[in-house]
């Protein structure tokens, strides 16, 4: 069972391979489908973040450090591929993830300030994401 699912996968990825204008195709939809990291109200969270507790709110801004981490990284990782990637289409297909990588960092940017009220930008939120890591996460 798992040999033919295996098969269809790698039938499938040979299909998307081989398909002319599969990279171009992509990008038209990601074209289509953009979302804007300014667009969105935290008005809500920021007053539902306010009306826990002490520790509910520590407890918040700890688990979003592993988020912050997550979105920096990748960020950050992505954009070596880009500049490596073997032609055109490729880079193209690369770009659009990583400028979604950088528009999910702005968000949290914004989560941070806007909802846990740090204030410094990216690196008073670094450092507040630093010290909030637990040893497992820190050595990942």
């Amino acid at each position: 069972m798992i040999d033919r699912r295996l098969a269809r996968e790698e039938r499938a990825h040979d299909q998307l391979e081989e398909r002319p204008g599969a990279y171009p195709a992509l990008y038209a939809h990601w074209e289509g489908h953009q979302w804007s990291a300014l667009s969105l109200d935290f008005s809500t969270d920021r007053a539902t973040f306010e009306a826990l507790d002490e520790a509910e709110r520590e407890g918040l801004v700890w688990i979003f450090a592993n988020r912050f981490h997550a979105e920096f990284n990748v960020a950050r990782l992505l954009a070596p591929f880009l500049l490596a990637a073997p032609d055109y289409g490729t880079q193209l297909l690369l770009a659009t993830q990583v400028a979604d990588e950088h528009r999910h960092l702005q968000v949290v940017l914004r989560v941070y300030a806007e909802v846990f009220g740090v204030r410094g930008g990216i690196d008073a939120v670094r450092e507040r994401a630093d010290r909030d890591l637990d040893p497992v996460s820190k050595t990942l």
